[in-house]
């Protein structure tokens, strides 16, 4: 199955957008885990102070 997005780029410039593409997802990616650290550790904070888990 392919998407709109891959339908809509020529064939010529496949390779190229399937590298870009590949190093934005490693990139959001990276975002995704650090922000996923963030949000555990300020849970951790937040049971600490208050006694209760965040949900």
């Amino acid at each position: 199955m392919r998407s709109d997005f891959a339908d809509a780029v020529p064939s010529h410039c496949e390779e190229l957008v399937s590298c870009l593409a590949r190093h934005y997802a490693e990139t959001w990616m990276r975002v995704a885990r650090e922000l996923e650290k963030r949000a555990a550790a300020q849970g951790k904070e937040q049971e600490q102070e208050t006694g209760f888990s965040a949900l």
